[in-house]
């Protein structure tokens, strides 16, 4: 009898200790995506890190904006995958940076096709998908208009058909594009210069219980698959460089 109940007590302290979060986003891949196995190397680096402080995570595949307003409900636990702002602190609690996002500065090869050329044009049009944080320049805001887009498989449609002027986007997601969706259109648009450098977080929202927690958790097995090396072992099996 002291067995069963044994047995019960550690059945029960498993299932107690294990914690389920529940992040939103959009489809990124290489980054994440549900045509990716395990989702892709940012979903896992973010699933093994969760595990590493018994949480359980659940990934929900929506619309950018849905992602984001469902979070700052509290429908969704949080998002996977975001650069940092300061009006999304406002609803949301920044983890750790996760991995680096380089932002390149893609033209129309029959327009512009240098930074130099690009910096002494004016009234041009970019790119901008709906409801994402674009680290614009300040000194381009005069130069400028925005274009909007639903997704960036749009967006950069627009670039190749010439109706914006400029997008900035991050290298393996515009080769991942043109490779599955714009194949032999390559040769119509080129990186002339690196934008800028951010990092990708996962935001926890403040209207969920234990936020801070849930955040400082993260924090804490993020540090450990780095340490242990889980971390750059999903990049090597990716493919994918720090």
């Amino acid at each position: 009898m002291k067995k069963i109940i044994l047995i019960f007590l550690c059945i029960f302290n498993i299932s107690f200790s294990q914690k389920t979060i529940t992040l939103a986003t959009d489809p990124l891949p290489p980054y994440h995506s549900p045509d990716i196995k395990n989702y892709g190397f940012f979903a896992e680096i973010v699933k093994e890190a969760f595990a590493e402080e018994d949480y359980e995570l659940i990934i929900k595949f929506v619309p950018w904006n849905r992602a984001v307003e469902y979070a700052e409900k509290g429908i969704y636990d949080g998002v996977l995958g975001a650069l940092h702002n300061e009006e999304r602190e406002l609803s949301f609690l920044f983890s750790n940076p996760v991995y680096p996002y380089k932002f390149i500065l893609y033209t129309n090869k029959d327009s512009i096709n240098s930074r130099e050329e690009f910096d002494k044009m004016k009234n041009l049009k970019l790119g901008q998908v709906q409801g994402y944080h674009y680290p614009i320049e300040k000194n381009l805001i005069k130069n400028y208009t925005i274009i909007y887009s639903n997704s960036i498989q749009n967006n950069l449609n627009a670039s190749i058909n010439k109706r914006v002027d400029f997008i900035i986007e991050s290298s393996p997601v515009i080769e991942e594009l043109i490779s599955s969706k714009f194949k032999g259109k390559d040769n119509q648009i080129h990186g002339i210069d690196v934008f800028s450098t951010n990092d990708l977080f996962i935001m926890i929202s403040k209207n969920i219980p234990n936020s801070t927690i849930i955040r400082d958790d993260f924090n804490k097995g993020l540090k450990k698959i780095k340490k242990n090396g889980t971390y750059s072992k999903i990049l090597k099996k990716y493919g994918v460089k720090y």
